[in-house]
């Protein structure tokens, strides 16, 4: 079946994938299995290699988008987001839908086995890819390629891992900055009991900051803090922290009292 359809295949492929190759030798490579070596008495190259080069590359290029993309997001919770998107589960799954099983080079056996929708196989090969493009085309065009196949799965991913990055955020800086905790009180909630719509407001030490809505207190408060976040770090940068704020952190600790004990 290979044999004779190399080159249809390889250009069906890269229509799929929307990009093209230069050398459309390195695609081949890419597609080439080791069983398919092992099987034929040419001498001929697996792509091991290039899956090994492409999943650094990958990874560099979902780094270099989550840092562009999420600036409020701490290291952990890009490194989560990452650690999810390149792993076998959702390469396999990309690769499935760019219908890769089909033109992979297999071994007869791999074929019979089931080669061609083994998870395995197909999170390789597209790495494999990856890695035969960065070559052929160079970074740039290798990481327009990438975004282009995982940006929803990024964004989704993005969304459902750091639901409470917000919250946190503006905690850490309020502990950091102040020694402050912000705090959260509904100002109103509307609607019918099955959709209603609650607005949250941020208050730091007595002083009130930004509101959010939302259809849960959770949601309202993510948007809430946020908001306050940006603000704080606007007004400590233009030196407008509200007076309030500037009492408090000014004002001297004193110590409570200690109860006298009975003698």
């Amino acid at each position: 079946m290979y044999d004779n359809n190399h080159k249809k295949l390889l250009k069906a492929c890269c229509k799929k994938l929307g990009i093209k190759f230069k050398n459309i030798n390195s695609l081949k490579v890419a597609l080439t299995h080791r069983s398919y070596v092992n099987e034929s008495r040419k001498n001929l190259e697996n792509n091991e290699k290039l899956e090994f080069l492409g999943d650094s590359v990958l990874g560099l290029s979902v780094n270099h988008f989550l840092y562009k993309k999420f600036p409020e997001y701490r290291e952990g919770g890009l490194a989560k987001i990452k650690n999810i998107v390149v792993s076998e589960k959702i390469l396999s799954k990309l690769s499935t839908q760019l219908d890769i099983g089909n033109f992979i080079l297999l071994g007869k056996g791999e074929v019979v086995s089931g080669g061609r929708k083994r998870s395995t196989i197909l999170a390789d090969t597209l790495e494999a890819i990856i890695g035969a493009y960065y070559l052929d085309s160079g970074f740039n065009k290798s990481y327009t390629f990438i975004i282009n196949v995982f940006k929803d799965i990024l964004l989704e991913t993005a969304a459902e891992t750091n639901k409470d990055t917000h919250r946190t955020n503006l905690q850490l800086y309020t502990q950091k900055h102040f020694k402050l905790l912000p705090e959260y009180i509904m100002v109103s909630h509307e609607g019918p009991a099955h959709s209603k719509l609650f607005t949250m407001k941020v208050i730091i030490s007595d002083v009130p900051f930004c509101s959010g809505r939302g259809l849960t207190k959770k949601e309202a408060c993510q948007e809430a803090a946020k908001k306050s976040l940006s603000k704080l770090k606007k007004q400590i940068n233009n030196s407008s922290l509200s007076e309030d704020l500037l009492r408090h952190f000014a004002a001297p600790k004193t110590k409570k009292p200690q109860k006298k004990g009975n003698k």
